[in-house]
Order: C-alpha cells, then structure tokens, then sequence
C-alpha cells in the first residue's frame, strides 16, 4: 500500500513528458480571447421542386449587441437547390458562404457555412446535417462556434 504513490507516480511521470510540444516557430490561429459565435434559429427552406432555398438565421458574435440578422437565397443550377453551394453574401459585418456534401453518403450529407468578419479577420464554420434543416424547422437548439483568425 506505501508504494502505491510511487507506483502512480512512476507511470505518470513517462506520460506527462509523452504530450507533443507545438511546432517551433508554430502559432495557433485559434481565438481564444473571443467568445463563441451562435447561430441563432437556423432555417433553411426549399420549395418543393428543391429549385430554391431560402436560409434565415442569427449570428450572433456574444459581446453584448443582438445577433445579426442574415437572410439569403440559393437557386438550382447543375445540382437540387438544397445541394447547391454559395458564396459571398453580405450579412451586416459577416459575410457567409455555404456548402454540400455527401462524402459519406446521402445518409451523411451535411452543409458547412462560413461566417467571416474580415474587419475583425474572424471566422467560424457551423455546419449541420441535411436531416437537421429538412422540412424547413428551425434547427434546436441553437449551436455556438470557437471563431478562428485568418
């Protein structure tokens, strides 16, 4: 029983020094003096031929002001519009871009946003599941993202 701290200590001793140290000369371009961004009432509704989509939702930078409002539509091209990516659009000081895949199957497929504010040099991806946007419901809850710098 007396040797049991030793025996603890001995063990954990070779796997603290086990932990990688970072890369010299590397830095981390994660924002961690910046609170968490939150997508507020994310909704993306398709019109029954799937050849539009319109997304509406909140983001919502957590340092004090209310979420901004941001509102866009996706049109069909080559793909339905609920699998069809874009790009650029303005949402107050954010600007968001969006994008489908199904590289894990049908299934699997999820849409991945960019939310940047290229005032503060900050972005943040939320992305959510086909399934979780189908029918146009409002996503719940709400989910927050850790921003990172560009």
């Amino acid at each position: 029983m007396r040797f049991t701290p030793l025996i603890l200590a001995g063990v954990a001793a070779p796997l603290a020094m086990a932990a990688p140290a970072p890369a010299a000369g590397s830095v981390s371009m994660m924002a961690a003096d910046v609170p968490q961004w939150t997508i507020e009432n994310m909704k993306r509704v398709c019109n029954a031929q799937d050849t539009s989509c319109v997304w509406s939702f909140g983001i919502q930078n957590n340092r004090g002001a209310g979420a901004v409002p941001c509102s866009f539509t996706i049109q069909s091209g080559a793909k339905p519009a609920s699998q069809t990516d874009g790009a650029g659009f303005k949402c107050g000081i954010f600007t968001v871009s969006e994008g489908y895949s199904d590289q894990f199957g049908k299934d699997n497929a999820f849409i991945t946003l960019s939310v940047a504010n290229f005032e503060t040099r900050l972005i943040t991806y939320p992305a959510y599941t086909a399934k979780e946007l189908a029918g146009g419901k409002v996503v719940s809850p709400n989910k927050s993202y850790q921003p990172q710098k560009f």
